[in-house]
This record gives structure tokens, sequence and C-alpha cells, in this order.
């Protein structure tokens, strides 16, 4: 069994909005499976192919995510459009893969460079990997513990207000 947990670091202008977390039922991710064979769970943004578009189960995030969770079988390959201009990383967490002749091996995450179409290819006993792209913040971070903010500042203030219990919702 495979758990993950993903945070997403808001623009500057939205840091202080209310926290916010999604618990997704299985159920309620959409998923297919490919003609080669290749499963697809889209967890938030959008995937298509030659046979048609799935929407995520999170939509409306505003640097518009690409989560997806993809089960290939042994020596398929697979194509993943991604927005052009996004920033994207594949972590292999089962099997093998190959990104454009460089193998990965599992816990092992590549972040790619410029394009709009991430081409993999499993190994020959197959791979589980994880797909994820977003509108890059090009903002600074400053984090410390589970508070992701832009300035040391306003990390001081988060602590400060977490101290005195004015984080509670």
């Amino acid at each position: 069994m495979h758990g993950f947990q993903l945070w997403l670091n808001l623009p500057a202008a939205q840091k202080m909005t209310d926290p916010a977390y999604r618990n997704i039922a299985a159920a309620a991710i959409p998923r297919g499976t490919l003609p080669t064979g290749a499963q697809v769970k889209v967890i938030a943004g959008r995937f298509a192919q030659d046979e048609g578009s799935t929407e995520g189960a999170v939509q409306g995030v505003s640097t518009d995510p690409l989560y997806l969770d993809l089960a290939l079988p042994a020596e398929v390959g697979l194509r993943v459009p991604v927005r052009s201009g996004h920033t994207a990383l594949v972590y292999l967490y089962q099997g093998g893969v190959a990104l454009g002749g460089r193998a990965l091996i599992p816990r092992q995450m590549a972040v790619l460079g410029k394009g709009d179409t991430i081409e993999m290819n499993a190994g020959p006993v197959g791979a589980r990997a994880l797909v994820l792209a977003a509108q890059p913040l090009r903002e600074p971070i400053a984090h410390y513990g589970p508070f992701v903010m832009n300035r040391w500042e306003e990390i001081r203030q988060a602590m400060e207000d977490y101290a005195q219990g004015r984080l509670v919702a």
C-alpha cells in the first residue's frame, strides 16, 4: 500500500486564506485504462489522449495543478501532455521507467525541463509513478516546519499566530 500527501504552495496573495483540506475517496477519483493497458488515475487537472480527456477530482486551484497516478505494464510507453510553461516532475514509486533515455529507480524523482509532453517508458517489470505539474509561482519561499510563506517575517507571524491559537478555523 502506498500513501501520498500533496501540499500546494499558493501565490503570496492567497497565503493568508483559510486552510483547506480535501480528502478524496478512491471512488471519487476518475480513472481509465488506455488501449496499451496503462491505467491512469486523474487526481487533479485534466488528462487528454486520443481516446478523449478526463477531468480530475480536484479543480479550481489557482496554480492549475496536474496530479496523475500511473500504472504502466511492462515495456509500455506513455505520452503525458503537460500545459506549456508548467513545472513538471515524475516520482517513481514502483518498478522502473525511462524518461528521455534516463532511467529512474523507485523513490527517485525527476524534475523536468521545458516542454509540453512527458514521454515515459516502463521497464521490464512495469512502473507505478506520480506525474505532478503546476504553474510556477516564481516567488521567494521561506519555510519552517509546516509553514510555507514568502518571507521570514511571515513565518515568525504564522508561528506566533499558531502559539496564540489564532490559526484555528
